[in-house]
């Protein structure tokens, strides 16, 4: 009898182990400021174990300002705050769009799993504006040239 119990316990502390599986979803950035068009590609670093990336869609999130990803599939940019029916299928690279005036902004992913209904998320990088980075380079240049 305790044997039959200890086996019992053992097959599902087994599956429990194997259901709970870690998923890992990060990105990085080759700049941490955009191109003059405001445009940057991302690397995209996931570890499925033995999932499809077909499986995931990826929605990029932005705190200052909009942000669109363009879909390799329909050769088009969609809106992150597009919903995840229109969102592209995950891959290695993703080409991102920023709109809108920031001096520095948070960007991070939200993946979803379409078979679980699952939503991950990446960590947070900083991004900063060409603009105004070029400007506090010019001030900071002079401020330099004072001493």
């Amino acid at each position: 009898m305790r044997i039959r119990l200890f086996l019992v316990c053992l097959l599902l502390s087994f599956g429990v182990s194997y259901a709970a599986i870690p998923v890992y979803f990060d990105f990085s950035l080759p700049k941490k400021i955009a191109d003059t068009n405001n445009e940057l590609t991302v690397v995209n670093h996931y570890n499925l174990v033995d999932i499809l990336e077909d499986r995931f869609l990826i929605r990029p999130v932005v705190l200052n300002g909009g942000i669109e990803i363009f879909d390799q599939a329909k050769q088009d940019w969609v809106m992150g705050s597009a919903v995840w029916s229109s969102m592209p299928r995950l891959s290695r690279s993703m080409q991102l769009k920023l709109r809108g005036s920031y001096v520095s902004t948070d960007v991070y992913f939200q993946i979803l799993d379409t078979k679980t209904s699952t939503i991950y998320e990446t960590p947070k990088h900083i991004l900063f504006n060409r603009v105004w980075f070029k400007d506090y380079i010019e001030r900071l240049n002079i401020n330099i040239s004072k001493w």
